[in-house]
């Protein structure tokens, strides 16, 4: 939907949760197909800038290029993350936007301390439940992992505690 009768485009910014939880439920290539199909979705009717949980730059969407040239260089990223301080170091990027959407899982920990008073009540947010794509009871993280130590043993073994997070919702 246009913004208004100018059938000026909507200012909108689509934030990308990187972390390890995310892929838990879509390798790299079926989440990135998910992007692309919400950007040219979005790119009809939207003025789109995108940044990532990864870094700190933002990129405008204009066209088809604009979002092959970004998925290209689209990775998961090894540390988990904290949405609420990886979108307080973006605020900058929401100025005069008028819609974000966040493109994340129902990680609880990622949601962790969420800062909700970054937004405004103009600003419409969205969530893009990527968890909602797979069908998954539950995610398995390693919860704990040590060295079991023997003197007289010629290899070295590891006791880790898995930890299983049932599927929750924000």
């Amino acid at each position: 939907i246009y913004n208004n009768k100018k059938n000026e485009l909507i200012k909108t910014h689509v934030f990308l949760d990187l972390s390890p939880s995310v892929s838990a439920y879509l390798s790299l290539d079926a989440y990135k197909k998910e992007i692309k199909n919400l950007l040219l979705l979005l790119l009809k009717k939207h003025d789109i800038s995108i940044s990532t949980s990864r870094s700190k730059k933002k990129l405008l969407i204009k066209n088809d290029k604009n979002i092959n040239d970004f998925l290209g260089t689209l990775e998961f990223q090894r540390a988990g993350t904290l949405l609420g301080r990886s979108l307080e170091l973006q605020t900058e990027f929401l100025a005069e936007k008028e819609k974000f959407i966040i493109v994340s899982d129902a990680d609880s920990h990622s949601w962790k301390d969420f800062a909700w008073k970054y937004f405004t009540k103009d600003l419409k947010l969205r969530l893009y439940d990527i968890s909602s794509k797979r069908n998954l009871g539950a995610n398995i993280f390693i919860e704990s992992i040590k060295p079991v130590i023997s003197p007289l043993s010629a290899t070295y073994n590891w006791d880790v505690n898995l930890s299983l997070s049932k599927k929750s919702t924000v």
